[in-house]
């Protein structure tokens, strides 16, 4: 077994509490951000509570939190999540406003702005999408990320319409 399938299996928890505790906790953090969503890490970076949400017409947004522990600034500068579907219906992706920032030590929240939007008659509540996150400095995180509706905790998530 790798270090990798190891690390999957023992530490989403441990590393959900990681990023909350370098964090910090806000008084009254917004509803999705107590989300249980995908939690993923690199050797500098750790992407947490990671969930697509979306509106039923096949668009949606990246929700989730993203620490970069490394001594500098770093980027996401890509995400993909084409993966290796039989289905060969594409998933599009738009970083809005180009590479998301991370500074060292500071929570950057996806939820706040929607930064990844994604679009494709796949993304349905129940999917899991597979995502690759390529960072300008640091490993890129590739995993599957679960799609909800926004309904209940996900309701006031922002999902600019199309052509935005």
């Amino acid at each position: 077994m790798t270090w990798r399938r190891a690390a999957r299996r023992a530490v989403p928890a441990l590393m959900a509490g990681l990023v909350l505790a370098t964090a910090g906790c806000d008084a009254d953090p917004p509803q999705h951000e107590r989300s249980s969503g995908q939690v993923e890490r690199t050797e500098s970076v750790t992407a947490a509570n990671l969930v697509i949400v979306v509106d039923g017409d096949g668009r949606g947004v990246l929700i989730g939190t993203l620490l970069n522990r490394g001594p500098g600034a770093d980027r996401l500068v890509d995400v993909d999540a084409e993966g290796e579907s039989l289905l060969e219906l594409p998933i599009a992706v738009d970083l809005v406003g180009g590479p998301v920032t991370l500074p060292s030590d500071e929570p950057v929240r996806l939820a706040e702005q929607p930064e990844v939007v994604l679009s494709s008659v796949r993304l349905v509540p129940g999917f899991r999408a597979p995502l690759e996150l390529t960072f300008a400095e640091s490993d890129p995180i590739v995993t599957t990320v679960r799609v909800e509706a926004r309904t209940g905790p996900y309701a006031d998530v922002s999902i600019p319409p199309a052509g935005e």
